[in-house]
């Protein structure tokens, strides 16, 4: 599907699964977008597709395996659910989702790419899920978070991940995790708690 909002007046949408996906900056601008349902069936969702819509809480079906950058950046998202089917969480997914409050990375994610959480600046709770493996550069910078525990399967943190988390006061870490320098910059009152077999 490839129509072009450039702001209308559209409010709904759904989506049927036999199109196959949905392609790049689909609905970008739509910000009046508020009701998205995607049926199962589609396969993709490419770049920017609803960007910069008004949507506020979305099922993604677990028949994707395959999604873009910046899907759903700057929307009014408040509730979201991962399929099962996707490896990564992709560069700038979700980022400035200001009523994005928590989020669950549930356990086929293996890599949180640059920016997929970048402010966010309302996201209080995220649990990682135990096949993370790197949560690259600037993936929660300037969050609202206060607490957040790497577990041992994540071998990576990026520079900048954390960047300007000013209410994080604890990071508890449960592996041999490599931290890269300047990972909590702007984020003073951070605490590393190292747990058994760090």
């Amino acid at each position: 599907v490839t129509p072009s909002c450039n702001d209308s007046s559209i409010e709904s949408v759904t989506i049927p699964g036999q199109i196959g996906g949905i392609d790049e900056s689909s609905f970008e601008n739509c910000n009046k977008l508020n009701k998205v349902t995607i049926t199962k069936g589609l396969r993709f969702i490419n770049d920017y597709a609803f960007f910069e819509c008004n949507i506020k809480e979305i099922e993604i079906p677990n028949t994707i395996t395959k999604w873009g950058k910046n899907v759903f950046s700057s929307c009014a998202l408040e509730k979201v659910t991962i399929p099962t089917n996707i490896k990564e969480i992709p560069e700038g997914m979700f980022d400035a989702c200001y009523k994005l409050k928590n989020i669950v990375i549930p356990d086929n994610i293996e890599k949180i790419n640059e920016g997929a959480f970048w402010d966010c600046r309302n996201l209080e709770s995220v649990t990682i899920g135990k096949n993370v493996k790197s949560i690259g550069k600037y993936a929660f910078q300037n969050t609202k978070l206060t607490t957040i525990t790497i577990p041992s399967n994540v071998q990576k943190i990026d520079f900048n991940a954390f960047l300007g988390c000013d209410s994080l006061e604890k990071f508890v870490i449960e592996g041999k995790t490599d931290i890269a320098n300047g990972v909590f910059d702007n984020t003073s009152n951070v605490v590393l708690d190292y747990r058994l077999g760090a």
